[in-house]
């Protein structure tokens, strides 16, 4: 398995998109272009604050959290 990743700050025109190839019988290829990736990191970061309330004081690295999940909106 091979994986690349590049992260930049995109120009004026520019955006990001995600390139898959699952190399199998038959091989697939998936282009995901115009990404809104600002919105999935964001809103990955804030389904990460309770998980972050309930941690243990001091400097911690992800992988001594849970698996991130979706956190509902509850009705008050």
């Amino acid at each position: 398995m091979r994986l690349e990743m590049t992260g930049k700050v995109y120009a004026e025109g520019e955006t990001d998109s995600n390139a898959w190839e699952v190399r199998a019988e038959p091989t697939v290829r998936i282009l995901s272009d115009n990404l809104a990736t600002h919105y999935t990191t964001c809103g990955t970061l804030v389904n990460r604050i309770p998980q972050l309330l309930l941690a243990e004081p001091g400097y911690r690295t992800i992988d001594t959290l849970p698996q991130v999940q979706y956190q509902h909106a509850y009705d008050n």
